[in-house]
C-alpha cells in the first residue's frame, strides 16, 4: 500500500521539478542529477501525462472462466503465431544443447567424438532414471499416506475413488 506521507513528499517533488523546468533552471540531465534522477524520469514528470514518483495502486483482478478463456485464447494464439514463424528445433537448439553441456565428460578433448557421445548418453540416461526414482519415490510416498489416512483398512481410498 502506498504510504500518505510519501505520496504527498513525492507529489511536492514532482511539482518542484516541475516548477524548476518552467522557470529555466535546467535541461531534463542538469534536473536529473540535481534530484538524482534519470532524464527520462524529468522527462516523464515534466510532462505531466502522470507522476511516476507516486506509484498507482492496483485494483485486484477478479479471474472469471471469461477472462481465464481469453487469456488461453491468447496463449493459443501466440504459441501459433511463434510456431508459424520458427521450427520448434530451432527453438529449442540452446536449451538442448545447454543439457547435453551438464553430461559432457571434462575431459572431452582428449577422448575420441564417438567416446564423448556415448559418454553423454550414458550421462543423459542415468540421470532420466534418477528422476524416474525420485517420482516412483514421491507417488510411493502419497500412496502411503492415502492409505494410511484410512485407518489401515484395505481396498478403501481416501481419494474419493473406489
Amino acid at each position: 500500500m502506498i504510504n500518505a506521507t510519501a505520496a504527498s513528499r513525492s507529489l511536492e517533488r514532482a511539482t518542484e521539478i516541475r516548477r524548476a523546468y518552467a522557470a529555466g533552471e535546467g535541461s531534463f540531465r542538469a534536473l536529473g542529477q540535481r534530484f538524482e534522477l534519470s532524464e527520462s524520469m524529468v522527462s516523464l514528470i515534466v510532462s505531466e501525462k502522470r507522476c511516476p514518483l507516486v506509484p498507482r495502486p492496483r485494483r485486484p483482478t477478479v479471474v472469471t472462466d471469461e477472462l481465464r478463456a481469453r487469456r488461453a485464447l491468447g496463449g493459443r494464439i501466440g504459441a501459433a503465431r511463434t510456431r508459424s514463424l520458427y521450427s520448434p528445433q530451432e527453438q529449442t537448439a540452446a536449451a538442448r544443447a545447454a543439457f547435453r553441456e551438464r553430461f559432457t565428460p571434462a575431459n572431452a578433448s582428449d577422448l575420441d567424438p564417438a567416446e564423448v557421445e556415448a559418454r553423454i548418453r550414458a550421462g543423459i540416461r542415468a540421470f532420466m532414471l534418477r528422476i524416474s526414482l525420485k517420482s516412483a519415490q514421491i507417488r510411493n510416498a502419497k500412496r502411503t499416506a492415502r492409505i494410511a489416512g484410512n485407518n489401515g483398512e484395505k481396498g478403501q481410498r481416501n481419494d474419493g475413488r473406489h
